[in-house]
């Protein structure tokens, strides 16, 4: 139905000499026509078909093969695949309940302040929350249950008929854990809340169901070795269910006392999962009774404009406790100054800050500058609901200045951004907060008199200078906080993302190679250099300690700077080729493919394309069929900001180390560039040694926009 794709398949057909066997009609399935001189001339006995996404069935796969059934195929037609189960799983897990609820987690040192009701009576959104499950941590979450087949379709629809809607209540008994293993004590060690149900599902490929696809997590799995053991794919992800209210908890006291039928009845649950025609949902309730919810739509209006790594960073401890520890301080330094009001800059404040800073006598009044109508609405009741009013005045963001002077009554010592807006989707984007400080300059107490210089800022020659703001003037007196964003990059091995980009080229003999071509020209018309991902699903490997690429002051202008910066840092080949066998381990011996995988076996990858000997496999270099080949095939990039004394990273959490998986902040994207084709970095020159290879950068500011450029070349390229 998608013209272009429909061309470029003729076009493959023609190249491969099957245009005669082929035949593309250009619609959409459901307007074909059978019968004489039609789009098909008789029914089809045979139908494969792809029409599957996260939830199976959110592409409209049932009412594809219910049309197809009745007016495309022949009544004992073949289906490939043929049928389609979906499993869920209970879990209890406050880490995975925050990517639902705002402020789900509240730390102690915080203000215990009440939160609107509604954030506990929403059910929340139809939106999915799909996840490479297999990269989350089993220490996240404790399963309540085993996995439970809750739909089981037939496309065919012979042996059970495909339905737009559909509900199965599954009773089970939870899996709780003893207080101690090694004992026959039959207490538990804790009290579980249900929070959310894990999904996936599995299709039959054949008709006799010996040849099953699995979409199930890595431990699900009886052949798995680890997260990076099973087979990847990124358009059939997995996905959570985050359960609405009100969650059932198994008390403390409960009992694995399964003979006594009174208490087997009490320790019951019963998952309910619903669906339509393109969505499901789910619920737990406490016994044997199932309690049946509509399909869950916001009623607190967060969902709305929030995703749900936003909410889940609202409720993180690191973030959290970092931006306590900085406003701690910034309040010690305010002492004996008339300033002593805070300006709050940013879309969906996180309610605990205000809080902590309306409660605090510190603190003489707080001003948000708030764009959504729904985050004011929360707000105000936020505040209403702890008798704050007096303490806090919200200023739409589209107020003009003299409006906001007008109700100005506090002299304002403090500029505070977590930083975060609603349209922010890389880091960096979030220096919107300095653009919205400059429009409130005249409100702020006045920068203090700049050196005497006889050099204009904007014409200082920046490229080799990694601070675009450092001959910058600040813009007020006032601390800002952040005061500062670093900006950094990592050249890595994807261990699988590199995939979304690579080539098909040949595949099953087929030569797929015109539709590289058609992928390559739309990638380059309207694919960003440097996409937003979450990495902590994507893993990667080091190549090199993060480089900063440039800093910018928060207090100046920075948005009025013009400027590019350039660096450059070599990679320790012999260093990463003595990690090749540590790499190996991690890679579970699944190798990728010529072109772009992390860590490649060159006689595999001889043995899967024949027509190129292990001498030109690597761009003409000769590599030993034995070894083991790295390879650059991405850069990630993210950025810190500073306050005061600590900084909070939207990168890695722990420490960086040569050839070691890096750990990804969870609640936040990062960015990354995928090159359009890999570097082998293990090469050697003529002489038998590894070839020194350079990782280069570029960074441009304009416009407050940043710019990249990467690469890695040979390093004597650079000489």
């Amino acid at each position: 139905a998608f013209e272009p794709m429909a061309k470029c398949a003729e076009k493959i057909l023609a190249a491969n000499n099957m245009r005669d066997k082929v035949r593309v009609i250009h619609k959409r399935s459901t307007e074909m026509e059978v019968g004489p001189g039609l789009d098909m001339e008789e029914p089809a006995n045979i139908l494969v078909a792809e029409v599957f996404d996260t939830e199976l069935i959110g592409e409209g796969a049932i009412s594809t093969y219910n049309h197809a059934m009745e007016h495309l195929l022949t009544a004992d037609a073949l289906l490939v695949p043929s049928a389609g189960r979906v499993y869920a799983q209970v879990v209890s897990s406050p880490q995975l309940h925050s990517f639902s609820r705002p402020n789900a987690i509240v730390p102690l040192n915080f203000p215990q302040l009440h939160l609107p009701p509604s954030f506990a009576s929403c059910p929340g959104s139809m939106s999915v929350h799909d996840i490479q499950m297999s990269q989350l941590s089993t220490h996240m979450f404790t399963p309540v249950s085993d996995p439970i087949e809750v739909f089981s379709f037939d496309w065919s629809g012979r042996d059970i008929k495909l339905t737009c809607n559909e509900r199965t209540h599954n009773v089970f008994t939870p899996k709780l854990r003893k207080q101690n293993q090694s004992n026959n004590n039959d207490k538990y060690q804790e009290a579980l809340t249900c929070h959310a149900v894990l999904m996936w599902w599995d299709i039959t490929m054949d008709q006799e169901g010996k040849h099953i696809l699995s979409c199930a997590p890595h431990w699900e799995q009886s052949s798995s070795t680890g997260p990076n053991s099973v087979p990847w794919r990124d358009h059939w992800m997995q996905a959570v269910y985050h359960l609405p209210p009100p969650l059932v908890t198994i008390p403390r006291n409960a009992t694995n006392d399964v003979t006594d039928r009174r208490r087997e009845s009490h320790q019951s649950l019963t998952l309910t999962s619903s669906r339509d025609e393109y969505s499901l949902w789910f619920s737990v309730s406490a016994g044997d009774s199932a309690t049946v919810v509509p399909a869950p739509h916001c009623s607190c209006g967060v969902h709305m404009t929030t995703s749900h790594m936003r909410l889940a960073q609202l409720s993180d401890q690191r973030r959290l406790e970092a931006m306590q520890t900085a406003i701690d301080s910034t309040l010690l330094q305010q002492e004996g100054r008339d300033e002593k009001a805070w300006l709050l800059l940013g879309d969906g404040i996180n309610l605990l800050i205000v809080g902590k800073l309306a409660t605090d006598n510190r603190v003489s009044h707080v001003y948000l500058v708030e764009a959504s109508k729904h985050d004011c609405r929360v707000m105000a009741e936020f505040l209403s609901l702890n008798k704050l009013q007096d303490r806090v005045t919200i200023q739409p963001k589209k107020t003009k200045d003299d409006t906001i002077a007008s109700v100005l009554e506090h002299k304002i010592g403090v500029v505070f951004s977590e930083p975060h807006f609603n349209t922010s989707l890389l880091p960096w984007h979030n220096i919107r907060s300095n653009k919205l400080m400059a429009q409130y300059r005249d409100l702020l107490p006045s920068p203090p008199a700049p050196p005497t210089s006889g050099i204009t800022p904007l014409q200082i020659n920046f490229n080799k200078n990694k601070d675009f703001t450092e001959h910058l003037p600040s813009m007020t007196g006032a601390i800002v906080l952040p005061a500062r964003i670093t900006v950094y990059a990592m050249p890595v091995c994807f261990l699988n993302l590199w995939k979304i980009r690579a080539p098909c080229e040949q595949r099953c003999g087929f030569d797929l190679t015109i539709f590289d071509e058609l992928i390559d020209t739309a990638r380059c018309r309207s694919d960003d250099y440097v996409e937003a991902q979450p990495l902590w699903e994507y893993p990667c490997i080091a190549l090199h300690a993060p480089v900063a690429l440039t800093s910018l002051d928060l207090r100046t202008d920075a948005m009025a700077v013009t400027a590019t910066t350039d660096a450059s840092v070599q990679l320790d080949t012999a260093a990463i080729s003595r990690l090749v066998p540590h790499i190996d381990a991690m890679r579970n011996s699944c190798y990728g493919t010529r072109g772009g995988s992390c860590l490649s076996k060159e006689a595999s990858l001889s043995e899967a394309n024949t027509s190129e000997s292990p001498s030109n496999l690597s761009d003409g270099k000769t590599v030993s069929a034995t070894s083991s080949q790295v390879h650059f095939n991405g850069v990630a990039v993210w950025a810190d900001w500073q306050f005061g004394e600590k900084s909070i990273t939207t990168g890695p959490v722990e420490e960086v180390v040569l050839g070691e998986q890096v750990v990804w902040d969870m609640y936040s994207k990062q960015g990354v560039h995928l090159p359009r084709e890999s570097v082998p970095l293990l090469q050697r020159s003529s002489s038998g040694n590894l070839a020194p290879k350079l990782f280069t950068s570029s960074v441009t500011i304009k416009d407050g926009q940043l710019s990249f450029s990467f690469n890695v070349r040979d390093y004597s390229q650079h000489h």
